[in-house]
């Protein structure tokens, strides 16, 4: 789709824009209580606003999203959604388009509600070329009933959060059945290397775009215990992978009813990937993927993102002031499911020698109430690669037990457990040698309160 296809279907905002007297009434009540939060001087408030909104216009959403001039971006997916969208915002920023998009992570309807009324005006007007929005997984179904969407990117589905999500295929039914009311005019960006995910680019109506990597020297040895997604989706019968990248994503067939993957029309080779980790590839891929078939990818997209910097928790760097008075650097790098884990587990070998580790583990909602997740996890990567391991969090003990259990020797290398933050941090920055690095995987709570004893701050 070419610049010129863009504007040729541009919102007429001037149309859009009206509200009814409820709408206008729920912007008035969201934006009064962002600034009544704000000066209680209780953070950003990023859902509470939308929350209240919403409770006098249920259609507020679908009413402000009209507005954006060239509509709304949604990508969905269990892993990878913040890094994609942060990569997609500067790939359209740097050709010039305006965007409304919910950075801090606020990805359900009542966070969606409330990052657009931070940019409208206290009559409800929306002035930008796009909304770009990560999208809970659990969330995309009812959000596809409220937003037809410009462009909706999938990336993957893993398990996670069980006690919240249910199974993958659970959840790949509830996108199933929300997907398919899209129209041609709403382009469907999918990961064809995930065999449940690609299958529901298959038989729609709205235009598929398919990418993945492409290149068999990144094959795994075998396929992982972890993988979810190992049966065909059309027959149920076992899938034959020619090979494996990570979990369940691979290049795959079906030997029963003759499903395949899906032709790519985007893949790897020749690329420039700003982050390390085969899973940042993925990231790199869906952001390049959905731009260049929306037309606006620029003349040279690799380049754009040569400077990316990572979004806040995946793989951010942070500088700790330690006891010792010397700031030591960390890096960041949530872990919130067993794939995800288990690739951060990976990634740290493209770090050459021996690091300190911090394993932070809480069992808030964010991260899931059940723990029983981290025995999937394969901790066996961890040992001998770390100098000193640090374990913390609400469920510091049974994330100790689970590392013993991979083989981890305390003789060979010290492990200290506290359910204290602030003191596992200073362990950590202590147990640190010259030229080490220091590597920070927490789930999702406990990233964000590393990140407000290091930073100062708070995502709410």
């Amino acid at each position: 789709m070419s610049q010129s296809r863009l504007d040729e279907t541009a919102t007429d905002t001037e149309t859009a824009s009206h509200l009814s007297l409820r709408g206008q009434a729920a912007v008035l009540a969201g934006k009064v209580a962002a600034s009544t939060i704000r000066a209680l001087g209780r953070g950003a408030a990023t859902t509470m606003p939308g929350q209240v909104a919403l409770r006098l216009d249920t259609n507020l959403l679908a009413d402000l999203a009209a507005q954006l001039r060239y509509g709304v971006i949604l990508i969905a997916g269990t892993n990878g959604k913040t890094t994609t969208t942060k990569m997609l915002a500067q790939l359209l920023e740097q050709q010039g388009y305006s965007l409304i998009t919910n950075a801090s992570g606020a990805n359900l309807v009542s966070g969606l509600t409330a990052i657009l009324l931070q940019s409208t005006d206290w009559q409800g007007q929306v002035h930008a070329d796009f909304g770009l929005f990560e999208v809970d997984e659990a969330t995309l179904p009812h959000v596809l009933r409220a937003v037809q969407p410009r462009a909706l990117v999938l990336l993957n589905l893993f398990r996670d959060q069980l006690d919240r999500y249910g199974e993958v295929n659970m959840v790949a039914d509830l996108w199933r059945t929300a997907i398919s009311p899209l129209p041609p005019e709403t382009l469907l960006v999918v990961n064809a290397d995930d065999p449940t995910v690609a299958a529901l680019g298959l038989g729609v109506s709205a235009r598929t775009f398919y990418f993945g990597l492409g290149d068999p020297r990144l094959f795994n040895d075998e396929i992982e215990h972890t993988a979810d997604s190992i049966y065909c989706p059309a027959c149920d019968v076992r899938l034959h992978f020619d090979g494996i990248y990570y979990s369940h994503l691979g290049v795959w067939r079906c030997l029963n009813c003759g499903l395949t993957e899906p032709p790519l029309d985007l893949d790897s080779r020749g690329k420039q990937f700003p982050l390390p980790g085969l899973y940042n590839r993925y990231n790199t891929l869906a952001a390049l993927a959905t731009a260049r078939a929306l037309g606006v990818a620029g003349p040279n997209p690799d380049a754009a993102l040569r400077d990316f910097r990572p979004a806040f928790g995946r793989l951010e760097e942070l500088t700790i002031a330690g006891p010792d008075g010397r700031p030591h650097r960390a890096r960041m790098v949530l872990a919130k499911n067993p794939t995800g884990f288990n690739q951060s587990l990976r990634l740290l070998s493209e770090f050459p020698g021996q690091k300190v580790v911090v394993l932070a583990l809480n069992d808030l909602t964010p991260d899931g109430t059940d723990v029983s997740w981290i025995w999937d996890i394969d901790f066996e990567h961890l040992v001998g690669q770390a100098s000193a391991l640090v374990v913390t969090g609400i469920r510091a003990y049974d994330m100790a037990v689970r590392v013993k259990h991979a083989g981890w020797d305390e003789a060979r290398a010290p492990m200290f457990v506290t359910e204290d933050l602030a003191q596992a941090i200073d362990r950590a920055v202590e147990a640190q040698g010259p030229n080490q690095e220091l590597f920070i995987l927490p789930t999702y709570s406990a990233m964000l309160d590393i990140r407000g004893l290091i930073r100062g701050e708070r995502i709410l």
